[in-house]
């Protein structure tokens, strides 16, 4: 089985991306997400060599943070795992690829 470490790892970047997309953000909000807090649910264990997708996508913001869902979902479209991270929003950095 794939360890728990590299499942948080796997759910943690598409959240890092989904909070850099500038769409929905606030106007007055600029910078690169800093993860502040992340919230994982292994629901079932994942086997190495299993075919997966992972996905993340954001949820809302308030002020200068975003909060987004990421997901590790099988062929079938089982959730095997899922995440609810919170970003900040670091207006002391340009965002990502500027």
């Amino acid at each position: 089985f794939v360890d728990d470490e590299v499942l948080w790892a796997a759910l943690d970047c598409p959240g890092s991306a989904a909070a850099s997309d500038p769409v929905g953000r606030p106007p007055n909000v600029s910078g690169s997400p800093a993860l502040e807090a992340m919230t994982v649910r292994i629901r079932e264990r994942v086997r190495v060599g299993e075919q997966l997708a992972v996905v993340g996508w954001t949820m809302g913001y308030a002020d200068s943070t975003v909060d987004c869902g990421t997901a590790i979902v099988d062929r079938a479209h089982r959730v095997k795992a899922y995440a609810h991270l919170c970003h900040t929003i670091d207006d002391e950095h340009p965002p990502h690829g500027q």
